[in-house]
């Protein structure tokens, strides 16, 4: 009797030979293709209508008329004598063509009526061609989207600083990781190193429950319970503010930095820590010199998901923290004292877009486009950190056998 050997050459084999088992296998494949091709799709759209409603912010009609009403005060500044050092304050008014506008510019230039500057504005509009008009609009929307520093698109006088939004969203982020790195790492720690095996199966996935409660919750956590005793501390402080949210959303993004730290430890080999045991250190000894260095990369990746967790999200900061963007003070020190404080109400990139979308803003206009062009830095911002991640994680990355 012949004896009959199984190896993995002759079990798949034998496998191979059933046609109904290979037909599964296609099905399966085919819906995993299917899957694939589905998420590639959404996102290659998103990014796409992101680019294309971005675009024709940064070329809409609106920058290219104030381009040139600030080219035309400019113009009769000069045949006018005012001194250079006017000039900026004077083009500084042409943001819209509003007949105020128009007054206000004409005020500052002697021998100047509103009449006259309209009709030098208008005739400099027909002999200005269409690709001079795109070019200039274009350079106009990025000069007063990145270098102004006010934010007042749904207004009658629209200014395009983003810098108020990013200074609102980088600030609660800030605040956040504060709360998250710290309790998130010591819990990744001590849950992996500390803790027993069964009180670790059982703790994780309770600290992992912070993650699946609505962000609308946190919100108004923030506002009802965190925001009364931050102003039992600080009177001065209003009711919407940056630190009660960041508070909250710190607590929300803790089961992520504590996830992944509790896999990049328990990644680390035991031989390491046996090694690191066997030569007299001690626990702490191990966990700074040994654990710490050899999880470095996992670590750093689960802070920089963290903060773009942060930055990204939305109702903690649409209900706790404001809608009024930072007005920044004409001196340094003001505006950066403006810009770091915390006990006030401060405007973020992702509550802003929650604005515009509840609708007021029509269709098509500039106000409408500038939720576009808002989730387009967004979404450049999330991209770069989660490069970041991945960058820090390959270069850092400790390979053992």
């Amino acid at each position: 009797m012949q004896k009959l050997t199984l190896t993995p050459q002759s079990v798949a084999e034998a496998l191979r030979g059933q046609p109904a088992l290979q037909r599964r296998e296609a099905m399966i494949q085919l819906v995993m293709l299917t899957c694939a091709i589905f998420c590639i799709f959404v996102t290659v759209g998103i990014v796409f209508i992101l680019l294309e409603v971005g675009i024709q912010f940064f070329t809409d009609e609106y920058f290219a008329n104030s381009g040139l009403l600030e080219q035309a005060a400019r113009e009769l500044a000069i045949q006018q004598g005012v001194p250079a050092r006017e000039l900026a304050d004077i083009t500084r008014l042409a943001v819209d063509e509003r007949a105020v506008t128009f007054t206000r510019i004409a005020e500052r230039i002697p021998n100047t009526t509103p009449e006259a500057l309209q009709e030098y504005y208008e005739n400099l509009k027909q002999t200005t061609s269409g690709g001079q008009k795109l070019w200039l609009a274009f350079t106009n929307s990025l000069r007063r989207f990145f270098l102004d520093n006010r934010w007042t698109p749904l207004f009658a006088s629209k200014r395009f600083g983003i810098w108020p939004l990013v200074n609102g969203t980088v600030l609660v982020s800030a605040v956040a990781m504060m709360v998250a790195v710290p309790f998130g790492l010591l819990t990744a720690i001590y849950l992996s190193l500390y803790a027993g095996r069964q009180f670790s199966t059982l703790m994780r996935p309770i600290v992992e429950i912070l993650a699946g409660i609505p962000t609308v919750v946190y919100g108004y956590f923030a506002l009802l319970y965190i925001s009364p005793i931050v102003q039992r501390i600080y009177p001065d402080a209003p009711i919407f503010n940056v630190l009660s949210a960041g508070l909250m959303m710190g607590v929300m993004i803790i089961p992520t930095v504590s996830s992944i730290s509790i896999d990049a430890i328990n990644a680390v080999p035991r031989s390491l820590l046996d090694g690191a045991y066997a030569l007299g250190a001690t626990k702490m000894e191990v966990i700074l010199r040994v654990v710490f260095p050899a999880a470095i990369s996992g670590i750093i990746a689960s802070i920089i998901l963290g903060i773009s967790r942060a930055v990204g999200e939305t109702m903690i900061v649409t209900v706790a923290a404001g809608q009024q963007p930072v007005a920044y003070g004409d001196s340094f020190w003001s505006a950066l004292q403006a810009a770091i404080n915390p006990l006030q109400s401060m405007a973020t990139m992702t509550a802003f877009i929650a604005q515009v979308a509840l609708g007021d803003a029509p269709a098509g206009s500039i106000e409408y486009k500038t939720l576009y062009a808002v989730g387009l830095s967004l979404f450049l911002m999330t991209l770069a950190m989660n490069l970041l991640s991945q960058y820090i994680s390959k270069r850092f990355r400790e390979v053992y056998e």
